[in-house]
């Protein structure tokens, strides 16, 4: 039978058997279909991956069959389990067992990926894409308009699977596989951007009277009750590592620090966020911003870029300043700056828009999780009972 045009069909490996640089495959599909959107780009990736995962596969699609890996069925990837060591050595005998040794598994023979997916297991039966919570959206790479063929991708999962989970879905990067599963997909946040087009006093007159009535109004307070505020733009590689970890300092003087979920230049998320920060700064591709008083830091925000879009990573503010809103008049000199910018075209918050942002944003989108449920009686059950519960609750 001839393959369908618009088909994707997956191979799934384990880290070891990955036939080719998987990095450079990455970064080669987020160029290529995803306008080197910064928060798919192989770099965060790869540390997201370094930081915080436990156990992955790799979900790799192809535009024609892959024959010559065929015999690598499911089966032989049972020893890889979540929390458990992966045996590298047992996995390269399956390997060559199926007809596919170390060389040849690198080999230039082999074709490139048309898609990408890191996988992991999320409890019996279920699997779902990685996205730990320093992702913003979800870690799935794929050419737009091809049929994402998602049974065909659960027949390489090993074991009964009856649930795939499809976290952090974004229209601008995932439409195809949105649309795939739009009866099982949930908006669970709304996005925004700013639009840098005219120039930024022809943005601020567009936006609600009331935010700009009330960030004159914490202009005067502040001007009125402290005097000078000054900014510091960080972007070279040393000044933007410190001030990651000023940042965090910052950061974990407020409720964060108390529920001990804050970036902490000491535990493991400031380490990734000091690493991934000063190693876009060596490519020009990092910004930290920060408003003083005097010496005495009172916001800052954590940014990076491709070429045309700026992305918020992370705000914080001196909570016990809160009444003079630092956090809020910090965005206000970022967004002007940036209309000042060469080449940016937008502002990506990547957030979870309240009310109040979203006075902020020229548009908006929502972002989606999604669930695939495959034909099989477990997974039919499964979803029967998922949807049962939702009508319950309301």
């Amino acid at each position: 039978m001839k393959p369908q045009s618009n088909a994707i069909y997956w191979r799934l490996y384990t880290p070891e058997q990955y036939p080719g640089e998987l990095w450079q495959h990455w970064q080669t599909l987020n160029l290529k279909f995803h306008q080197g959107n910064k928060m798919l780009s192989a770099e965060f990736v790869e540390l997201l991956v370094k930081y915080f995962s436990d156990t992955l596969y790799i979900a790799a699609g192809y535009s024609e069959p892959n024959n010559r890996h065929s015999e690598l069925d499911s089966e032989s990837l049972h020893p890889v389990v979540k929390g458990a060591e992966v045996d590298s050595e047992s996995l390269n005998q399956e390997v060559k067992g199926a007809g596919l040794d170390s060389e040849s598994a690198g080999s230039n023979h082999h074709p490139e990926p048309i898609a990408l997916a890191l996988l992991e297991r999320a409890g019996k039966g279920r699997w779902q894409v990685f996205k730990p919570s320093q992702a913003q959206v979800g870690l799935l790479l794929m050419e737009p308009g091809r049929d994402p063929s998602l049974k065909q991708l659960v027949k390489q999962l090993p074991g009964l699977v009856t649930r795939v989970d499809f976290y952090g879905l974004d229209p601008l990067e995932h439409q195809g596989l949105i649309d795939n599963l739009a009866a099982e997909a949930q908006c669970y946040a709304t996005n925004i951007r700013v639009a840098l087009s005219d120039d930024f006093e022809q943005y601020w007159a567009q936006r609600p009277k009331n935010l700009r009535k009330n960030i004159n109004r914490y202009i005067n307070r502040v001007s009125r009750e402290l005097g000078d505020t000054r900014l510091v733009y960080a972007t070279e590689v040393e000044e933007v590592r410190v001030a990651t970890q000023r940042y965090g300092m910052l950061e974990s003087q407020g409720w964060k620090g108390y529920e001990g979920t804050a970036l902490h230049p000491s535990n493991e998320q400031g380490q990734f966020y000091q690493t991934l920060m000063a190693d876009l700064a060596a490519k020009n591709q990092a910004m930290v911003v920060e408003m003083y008083l005097q010496e005495r830091l009172l916001a800052s925000r954590l940014c990076c870029m491709s070429d045309n879009t700026l992305i918020i990573l992370k705000t914080t503010f001196d909570e016990s300043m809160k009444k003079y809103a630092f956090g809020r008049l910090l965005l206000h000199e970022l967004i002007s700056h940036c209309f000042n910018l060469k080449g940016l075209e937008y502002i990506d918050f990547y957030t979870n828009a309240t009310s109040d942002q979203m006075d902020w944003c020229t548009d908006s989108r929502p972002m989606y999780n999604a669930s695939y449920y495959p034909v099989n009686i477990a997974g039919q059950l499964l979803k029967s009972a998922v949807r049962l519960k939702k009508r319950i609750n309301g």
